[in-house]
C-alpha cells in the first residue's frame, strides 16, 4: 500500500494515477495561500460558542440573592405567569427581584432572585462588555488555530479524529458493471473528510486514475456572468477506468 500524507490540515485536491508499476499520488490547494485556508478550517468554534453560552446563562438566568436592606419595596408585586416580581428602590436605581415558591421546579427552593431580564439600565451597561468578550475568545481561538497547523502531531492527528472510528456513520456506494456509466464511476458529493474504498475482478484490471474535486461555478445575475464561487467543503470523486469493467465490483466508503 502506498501512502502519502499532506503538510497542511486543510480539504486538497486529490489525484491518484494506476497507470504507472506504482499508484502516484499528489495532491492540491485551492487556496493561493494553504494555510490561510488551514486556518480557518481548524478554529475550534466552541470556544466562542461556548463562551457565548456562558454569559448568555449567566445574564438571563435568574440569581437567587438576599434582598438589599436598604432598599424599600416601592411596587406590589407584579405575578406573571405563576412568578412574582418585586421592584425595590435602591441608592443605584429600580431593581427588579422575582419570588420563587417551591413548586418551581428549575430552582432548588423558595426565595427571592434577582431578575436579569426586568431590571434596571445599569445591568444592559454592564452587558456592553460581552462583545469584549467574545472578540476576546475569537482572538484567543484564531491564535490557538494558527499554532495548531504548524504542529507536526496535529496534522497527522486531525484527519484520523475527523475520520472518526470503523463505527462512524459513513455513506456506502457499490458498483458493478450494471450500474457503471460508461467508464467512470462518481460519488457526486461528500465533505471530503474520508475516501475509502476496494476493487475486485475487471475493476481491478481496468482503473486507471482517481480524481478529487471542489463544486464550483460561476455566479450569473441578471443575465451577466458573475465571480467564480468555489466550495471548499462540498467535493465529487471520479474512478476513471480504461474500459467499462466486465465483471467484479467497486465499494467506495465516505463522508
Amino acid at each position: 500500500m502506498i501512502k502519502k500524507e499532506g503538510k497542511i490540515p486543510v480539504n486538497a485536491r486529490v489525484d491518484v494515477d494506476y497507470t504507472g508499476k506504482t499508484p502516484k499520488i499528489d495532491f492540491g490547494y485551492i487556496d493561493k495561500n494553504p494555510k490561510k485556508e488551514a486556518v480557518a478550517q481548524n478554529k475550534m468554534g466552541w470556544i466562542v460558542l461556548s463562551g457565548f453560552l456562558i454569559m448568555m446563562i449567566w445574564a438571563f438566568f435568574p440569581h437567587p440573592v438576599d434582598i438589599p436592606k436598604s432598599c424599600v419595596i416601592s411596587q406590589e408585586s407584579d405575578k406573571q405567569g405563576g412568578i412574582e416580581y418585586y421592584k425595590f428602590d435602591c441608592d443605584n436605581g429600580e431593581i427588579y427581584y422575582s419570588f420563587f415558591d417551591n413548586s418551581n421546579s428549575y430552582f432548588n427552593g423558595a426565595g427571592f432572585y434577582f431578575s436579569t431580564i426586568k431590571t434596571n439600565p445599569n445591568f444592559w451597561r454592564k452587558m456592553l462588555i460581552f462583545p469584549l468578550l467574545i472578540i476576546l475568545l475569537f482572538i484567543i481561538e484564531l491564535i490557538v488555530a494558527k499554532w495548531l497547523v504548524r504542529q507536526p502531531w496535529y496534522v497527522k492527528w486531525i484527519p484520523k479524529k475527523r475520520a472518526g472510528g470503523k463505527n462512524k456513520r459513513k455513506k456506502y456506494m457499490k458498483f458493478t458493471p450494471d450500474n457503471l456509466e460508461e467508464n467512470v464511476a462518481v460519488i457526486p458529493q461528500f465533505c471530503n473528510v474520508e475516501l475509502e474504498y476496494a476493487t475486485k475482478g475487471d475493476f481491478s484490471e481496468q482503473l486507471t486514475h482517481i480524481k478529487i474535486r471542489e463544486y464550483k461555478h460561476y455566479k450569473y445575475k441578471k443575465q451577466k456572468v458573475g465571480k467564480l464561487k468555489v466550495d471548499n467543503m462540498t467535493w465529487y470523486a471520479v474512478f476513471y477506468f480504461k474500459n467499462k469493467p466486465k465483471d467484479g465490483h467497486l465499494e467506495v466508503f465516505y463522508q
